[in-house]
């Protein structure tokens, strides 16, 4: 029996042995000789940063077509913070292009911008004169001044992603689309204008990375989900400023209070996720989103019990251990809509669904 198996199992040996080159690799060595992974550059956290630079000095004005295409990874994804997101170079570019026709003269001046890794956040205001439709808006001739925040993932030297906040309510209403006093009932009176916070006395010894991104979440995790606003005194500096989105400038643990109130008040169980941490130096961003129903008034409008979904970004600065300023941009017009309030506006320009 074992002589008449032996001439059949040398066959099939034979068979293997002819085939083998022919047969697709599957092991280790075949992934790594994928060209894509190969050929992906190691970029580190100061060409990252130079890169977002970039990005908003040359790409984000009229004529940065090509230093956008530069930038951005083919696939790039890019969540607007208004409209749907687009997918893609092309896409990006249609939705970039509607909007600098409708401000030709755009600059973007960059408030803090940061590094952590494959992440980068930055802050920024933006000046322009509106000269051609934008939402379905007719041009006024307007000059608008608007802030925003958004957060990079950089892979292989490209934006590969993008999640972005502004604060569009403000600019509607510099181009007359909504009222001026949308948001007067968030204002406290005696709000001013905000100067640079000073912080505290620079003798203090620096806190760690993780300790400033402890307390930057516990704003997210404990004071809003918790309605713990005590938890504030033991955060904020005695001399803090928080640049509020929707809300007006606030001064002081106080204020910060009164209007983060405001909002649990108006969404009593509304819950924050973080998805997004990018911390450097005194710096920590937060991307996060908040789901809630809509019980009491908020933004001048009485509750509609309507479930709400927004996102946004929050920037800190430390100073001895304690947030001595931060920054929230934020969909406030999304959240607005989504509460029936806000102008009947047409979809952004040449944005495909989002799929």
């Amino acid at each position: 029996m074992r002589r008449c198996l032996l001439p059949l199992v040398v066959r099939s040996l034979a068979i293997v042995l002819f085939l083998a080159p022919l047969l697709p690799i599957r092991d280790g060595a075949a992934q790594s000789a994928t060209p894509a992974t190969a050929a992906c550059p190691t970029t580190t956290v100061a060409e990252n940063e130079a890169l977002i630079q970039r990005y908003w000095e040359e790409g984000w004005r009229v004529g940065g077509e090509q230093t956008l295409r530069d930038l951005l990874d083919a696939a790039e994804v890019h969540h607007w913070g208004i409209g749907q997101e687009t997918r893609g170079i092309d896409a990006f570019l249609a939705r970039f292009d509607a909007f600098a026709a409708a401000f030709p003269d755009m600059k973007f001046t960059i408030d803090n911008l940061f590094g952590d890794g494959d992440l980068v956040a930055t802050h920024w205001t933006a000046t322009a004169t509106q000269q051609g439709p934008w939402l379905g808006i007719a041009p006024t001739g307007n000059s608008v001044t608007w802030t925003g925040a958004n957060i990079f993932r950089i892979v292989c030297g490209k934006i590969v992603e993008s999640w972005g906040a502004a604060d569009h309510i403000a600019l509607l209403q510099q181009i007359g689309a909504l009222p001026g006093s949308a948001t007067a009932v968030l204002a406290s009176p005696e709000a001013a204008a905000s100067p640079m916070a000073k912080g505290s006395p620079a003798a203090c010894a620096p806190m760690s990375r993780d300790h400033e991104v402890a307390i930057a979440r516990r704003w997210t995790e404990d004071v809003l989900n918790n309605h713990d606003l005590a938890a504030l005194d033991q955060m904020l500096a005695a001399d803090v400023v928080h640049h509020g989105a929707v809300f007006v400038d606030e001064h002081g643990p106080q204020e910060v209070k009164r209007a983060l109130g405001a909002l649990l008040t108006a969404f009593p169980d509304i819950q924050f996720s973080v998805d997004l941490v990018v911390a450097k130096d005194d710096m920590v961003a937060i991307r996060w989103t908040g789901r809630g129903v809509h019980g009491a008034t908020f933004m001048g409008m009485a509750a509609t019990n309507r479930p709400i979904e927004f996102s946004g970004v929050n920037i800190y600065r430390f100073a001895c251990g304690k947030i001595v300023e931060g920054w929230s941009e934020a969909d406030g017009l999304g959240l607005l809509q989504q509460l029936g309030g806000g102008p009947a506006m047409k979809a952004p320009e040449a944005t495909p669904s989002a799929g």
